[in-house]
């Protein structure tokens, strides 16, 4: 007898062998008809299912894998934006720049701090923060926070050099 996925999976999750679930609609003989209708219900039916501590467990499992697999992975800024669905241009139109200035961003090795978080935020990002472990913990640098949100309202010049910008 052939089984698809669906008939499997719920079968595995209410202990009922694959045929009964299969062959019935997902119900066994003796069980009757349960019909949820309207968001109460719903919810209570979320309730009762999520109380048994394996079947959340795996939910919980599921919604992690599914967040790790959601999660983008940038290696230059470029990428950043790109996530974005952002042209160079569009970025400089945010940032009161042009675009030759968010291209030299983009390739820059080193820079202020203001200068990736006015980036960062020009493309969409919220909650800048930058992540490290020290010591084997992991720290998270709010770079918002560090800033006091008064970064600077377009990205530097590459002309700019720190002496001028001492006193």
């Amino acid at each position: 007898m052939a089984t698809n996925p669906r008939s499997r999976l719920e079968a595995a999750e209410t202990g009922r062998g694959v045929e009964d679930v299969s062959s019935t609609g997902g119900k066994t003989m003796n069980e009757k008809e349960e019909t949820f209708v309207g968001a109460e219900s719903t919810r209570e039916r979320r309730r009762r299912l999520m109380s048994d501590p394996a079947r959340a467990a795996r939910v919980a499992k599921i919604r992690e894998a599914t967040a790790e697999m959601d999660r983008v992975y940038a290696m230059n800024l470029a990428m950043v934006r790109e996530a974005a669905e952002l042209t160079q241009v569009e970025v400089a139109k945010k940032l009161g720049s042009a675009q030759g200035v968010v291209s030299r961003t983009e390739n820059r090795q080193d820079m202020y701090l203001s200068t990736l978080y006015n980036y960062l935020t020009a493309t969409g990002a919220t909650d800048v923060a930058i992540m490290l472990t020290v010591n084997g913990k992991a720290v998270e640098l709010d770079l918002g926070a560090v800033l006091g949100h008064a970064a600077l309202p377009e990205a530097e010049a590459d002309t700019e050099d720190v002496e001028s910008m001492l006193p």
